[in-house]
């Protein structure tokens, strides 16, 4: 099969959905297919390279930040990727066509569909269902008739989560169904720390969603009570500077680093330093994050939400927790300071169910059998 993969996100730009993008690509070509990827240009007008057999295509989108976008962004993405579209379907001969994300990504893959007879399906990651992110209503509220029509005029819509799954057909009552997105378990894998404290880290977005200073906070009163805990704090966003001044304030420069956003081999050291993710988000697809901690060994400790609790269960392979309940991230984390074993145990854990059901290749080869069954 010749496949096309449209997202408007993919590393080093974006977050969760650009990286299954990257490793569905690279998991597609591994099956012997043929890969298009199109996605946004960034730091560069156009690039086109083929990067280990996959074919990507970066095009123009007035794109200026790795982690962030917006809505005159992301049109230009759309009218860019409709104007390169006919030379790239007709040079690779595309049968088959994913949106990543139901918008924008999704409007391209409408509109192709209309144009060249290319049908597409439609990959949800999250903050593109209505109710998941409600910072994000209003935005969903104006888009609402574009995104039905994407989603009623998809082969197929795939979440990546079974609470995303209930979620969108509460909200557009369109069949969906649910293939988790993976990690890279050869990559990611665990390494013995030689020290005896007990460190955290956050991944991902400084952004309102994700409770960063909620975080910080809940660290705090944990810091507090000891001497040997830490919170290793990993990327960059809008509230960024924000958590650096509450991190002056409540006077944890000691006790927690801030690493900006780092690349995918930082990273893996980062998780070798940790014992456990703390992933405290209102709404989640399925953590990317996640995933890589659990494949390198580490804890979850993680908010009870849509997604979360899809990968999450309680004291079998990590700890969820309340956002409604009064300092429930803090008591969360000291349960596994105070009780080794139960670190250790959902350490283990974490790694041996990563291995068995979230491997990138499982995950690709559902989409793959699902491709070949198009009529």
């Amino acid at each position: 099969m010749n496949i096309l993969l449209i997202n408007y996100e993919y590393p080093p730009i974006g977050g969760g959905a650009g990286n299954a993008t990257y490793n569905y690509a690279r998991e597609f070509e591994k099956l012997g297919h043929d890969v298009v990827v199109v996605t946004s240009a960034f730091g560069c007008i156009y690039e086109y390279k083929n990067e280990n057999g996959v074919h990507l295509y970066r095009i123009p989108a007035l794109r200026k930040y790795k982690e962030k976008s917006n809505p005159v962004q992301m049109m230009s993405f759309v009218f860019s990727t409709l104007l390169f579209s006919y030379s790239i379907i007709k040079r690779h001969k595309i049968s088959h066509s994913i949106s990543f994300m139901s918008i924008p990504s999704g409007i391209v893959g409408l509109i192709i569909k209309k144009m060249y007879n290319l049908p597409y399906l439609i990959f949800l990651g999250g903050g593109d269902v209505p109710g998941s992110q409600p910072e994000l209503d209003f935005f969903h509220k104006i888009v609402s008739p574009l995104r039905k029509s994407v989603l009623k005029n998809a082969k197929h819509i795939i979440a990546v989560s079974d609470g995303l799954k209930q979620l969108s057909m509460q909200t557009d009552r369109y069949s969906t169904m649910t293939i988790n997105t993976g990690v890279d378990i050869k990559y990611f894998e665990p390494k013995l720390k030689n020290n005896e404290s007990v460190c955290f880290i956050y991944v991902g977005r400084f952004s309102a969603e994700k409770n960063i200073e909620y975080i910080i906070k809940e660290f705090a009163l944990l810091a507090n009570e000891t001497n040997n805990t830490f919170l290793y704090m990993v990327g960059n966003g809008p509230l960024y500077e924000k958590a650096l001044e509450l991190c002056h304030k409540l006077d944890l420069k000691k006790r927690i680093k801030f690493f900006g956003w780092v690349n995918k081999i930082e990273l893996r050291d980062i998780y070798h330093l940790s014992d456990s993710i703390i992933n405290a988000s209102k709404a989640e697809g399925l953590s990317n994050t996640n995933l890589e901690a659990m494949a390198s060994g580490l804890a979850v400790v993680a908010s009870n939400v849509t997604g979360n609790n899809d990968l999450i269960k309680h004291e079998e392979n990590g700890l969820l927790f309340s956002l409604n309940e009064d300092n429930g991230l803090y008591k969360a984390l000291k349960r596994l300071v105070e009780d080794k074993n139960l670190l250790n145990y959902l350490k283990s854990k974490s790694r041996e169910e990563a291995c068995e059901y979230y491997a990138w290749e499982m995950s690709a080869r559902k989409y793959i059998e699902l491709l070949r069954n198009w009529a």
